[in-house]
């Protein structure tokens, strides 16, 4: 339980932010964010299994475009 009362007593959202968005919270895009920061080298976004275990993956690029 220490750790997470450590954690909580030292998080900051604005430095958060400030380390880890390409923008800010104020012009936050959602789609830099969360999908096109993350496009190159072919990377995995999404991995999906059906019903009848048929599987497919999304790539950042595909979501980007």
């Amino acid at each position: 339980m220490r750790d997470y009362l450590d954690a909580y007593a030292g998080f900051s959202l604005p430095r958060l932010a400030e380390e880890v968005l390409q923008g800010n919270l104020d012009g936050m895009n959602a789609a830099i964010e969360c999908c096109d920061r993350w496009v190159g080298e072919n990377r995995t976004a999404l991995n999906w299994i059906s019903k009848d275990f048929a599987e497919a993956s999304v790539s950042f690029e595909t979501l980007r475009d």
